[in-house]
């Protein structure tokens, strides 16, 4: 597991209502449907991840955050910002 990947499914399982285990996270489920999250939490989840991870959110635009939809996607794009392999 890539450090991208252990914070986005710790932050996640955090998240999520009621908390499940970081290992339980499914990192092809969608942050919507399956995991329930709102545009509020998933504004949280963002600014959690870039905060733990060193990125910067003004790297993030709007369609970055509106392409999201799985775990995998949130990993793939802090891969890409910060030009590393996901």
């Amino acid at each position: 597991m890539n450090s991208f990947q252990q914070v986005v499914t710790q932050d996640l399982a955090r998240l999520v209502s009621p908390p499940i285990e970081a290992s339980a996270v499914d990192l092809d489920a969608e942050l919507y449907g399956h995991y329930g999250l709102s545009s509020l939490n998933m504004v949280l989840l963002m600014t959690s991840v870039c905060d733990r991870t060193g990125t910067a959110m003004m790297h993030l635009t709007e369609e970055d955050i509106a392409d999201l939809r799985t775990p995998r996607d949130i990993i793939a794009l802090l891969a890409k910002i910060n030009h590393v392999e996901a």
